[in-house]
């Protein structure tokens, strides 16, 4: 739940096949991706449906361009393929 009390579905080693990313920021854990998209949709204009988190921010922040939390505006669909690390959490209706 991110502070403005919406929900999170979770998808543990799951990302979606279209990528949709936003932006890429760095966040310690979930809470703090899931708020980042929360205070992005308070902003207006594209909306964040979903974020991805990958959980060893060392190495994320050397390989994925200084982020491990990207969020993004598509949710499906997911990909089949499991990856190890990440953390994947779409925004309810």
């Amino acid at each position: 739940m991110d502070w403005n009390k919406k929900s999170y579905e979770c998808h543990e080693g799951r990302n979606i096949l279209y990528k949709g990313d936003i932006t890429g920021i760095v966040a310690y854990n979930m809470q703090q991706c899931i708020d980042a998209c929360a205070t992005f949709n308070a902003m207006g204009g594209m909306k964040c449906a979903a974020v991805l988190l990958g959980r060893d921010l060392a190495k994320d922040y050397g390989t994925n361009k200084g982020a491990n939390c990207w969020l993004k505006n598509a949710t499906t669909p997911l990909d089949p393929t499991p990856m190890a690390g990440v953390m994947f959490a779409v925004l309810k209706s």
